[in-house]
C-alpha cells in the first residue's frame, strides 16, 4: 500500500501528547499530516500557548524519513459551534491530505496500537474509486492516572465505544462522521480521554468539540471522586450516553509507554463486527439503522 496511507492529526493545547501517538503510526504510514489553529485558538475560541520552538524540536527529532507536513489555518468561527468548528478543520484537513488513499484521522491524544495489522486490515478492503469509504475502530478511554496506575473503561465482552478512524473520500458532516459505516474493523485505540492534571482535565471540558453538549462541571466532579476504594461503583457514566462507558478498571503501570506495551485488551466482539458488515450491505453503507426495518434492530440487539 505504499503512497496510499496517510495519518492526519489535528494537534491543540495538548500537542504534547503527540509524543505517543505519532510514534504508535510513523512506520506504518507513508504520509503524516499535522494540523493545528494558526493563532493558537482552540474550537471554543479559548486561546492556548504553543510553544512552536519547542514542537519543532520535537518534530525534527521524531521525523527521520521526513513523513510529516503541516497543516495550518483559521478555524475557529465565533458564529460556530465548538462541534462545527471541529467539523471544519477535519474538512480542511482531509482536502489538504488530498484524494487519493486511505485516510487515518486521530487527535493527539488517541494511541494505535499494532497500527501495521490494521494497514494490513485495510489493504484487504476492495474500494470503489471517488465512493466515500469508512473504517471504525474502537476506543479504550483513559480516564484517570494516579499513584496506583491508570484507570480505564472496561467493555464487557469486546463491545467497546467505536469511532470513525479510516476514511475514503471522506467528507464529514459531524466530527468524523460521514453518514457511512462500511466495517468495523478489530482495531483498538487508547484515547487519553481524562487521564491528565487537574488543571488539563477543566481546559479540555471547556474546549474540546463536545463543550456545548453536556455540563462539564458535573463530569469534572465526577472524574475527582474516583479512588482505588470506589472505581468499581461507577457504572454507565459517559456525559452524553451513559452506556458507552459501561465500568472501569485500574491498571497498575505508571506511564503510558508501559501501559500500551503491557495491557492486554479483549478483542472486538466478532458478533457486533459482523452485524456492522451486515447492516452495510443492507444499508449500502450508510450508517445507521433502516427506521422501518424494526425487526433488524431487534434482532441484532447488543
Amino acid at each position: 500500500m505504499k503512497g496510499n496511507v496517510k495519518a492526519g492529526f489535528l494537534v491543540s493545547y495538548d500537542w504534547d501528547l503527540l509524543r505517543y501517538s505519532l510514534p504508535a503510526v510513523y512506520l506504518d504510514v507513508d504520509r503524516i499530516f499535522v494540523s493545528f489553529d494558526s493563532k493558537g485558538c482552540t474550537w471554543s475560541g479559548n486561546r492556548f500557548f504553543f510553544d512552536r520552538v519547542e514542537f519543532s524540536k520535537f518534530i525534527n527529532r521524531l521525523d527521520h524519513q521526513n513523513k510529516i507536513v503541516f497543516h495550518q489555518g483559521d478555524f475557529f468561527d465565533p458564529l460556530k459551534s465548538p462541534m462545527e468548528n471541529e467539523t471544519w478543520q477535519r474538512n480542511q484537513l482531509a482536502s489538504f491530505m488530498g484524494p487519493v488513499g486511505w485516510h487515518l484521522q486521530l487527535d493527539a491524544d488517541e494511541y494505535i496500537l499494532n497500527c501495521k495489522d490494521f494497514i494490513a486490515y485495510l489493504s484487504r478492503i476492495p474500494v470503489i474509486k471517488d465512493t466515500p469509504f469508512t473504517v471504525f475502530a474502537s476506543w479504550i478511554p483513559i480516564i484517570k492516572q494516579a499513584p496506583e496506575g491508570f484507570y480505564l473503561v472496561r467493555f464487557p465482552k469486546g463491545r467497546y465505544e467505536s469511532f470513525p478512524l479510516a476514511f475514503q473520500n471522506p467528507r464529514f458532516s459531524v466530527a468524523r462522521r460521514t453518514g457511512f459505516q462500511n466495517r468495523l474493523s478489530g482495531c483498538l485505540v487508547f484515547h487519553q480521554t481524562l487521564a491528565r492534571s487537574p488543571e488539563e482535565v477543566k481546559r479540555k471540558l471547556m474546549n474540546w468539540g463536545h463543550a456545548a453538549d453536556f455540563d462539564g462541571e458535573a463530569l469534572y466532579r465526577t472524574w475527582q471522586s474516583i479512588t482505588h476504594k470506589n472505581y468499581r461503583e461507577f457504572k454507565n457514566f459517559h456525559p452524553v450516553v451513559p452506556r458507552l462507558w459501561p465500568e472501569l478498571e485500574l491498571v497498575p503501570v505508571a506511564t503510558i509507554p508501559e501501559l500500551m506495551a503491557t495491557y492486554r485488551p479483549p478483542p472486538v466482539s466478532a458478533f457486533r463486527r459482523f452485524k456492522v458488515r451486515l447492516l452495510s450491505i443492507l444499508l449500502q453503507g450508510r450508517d445507521g439503522f433502516i427506521p422501518s426495518s424494526r425487526w433488524i434492530s431487534r434482532y441484532f440487539r447488543n
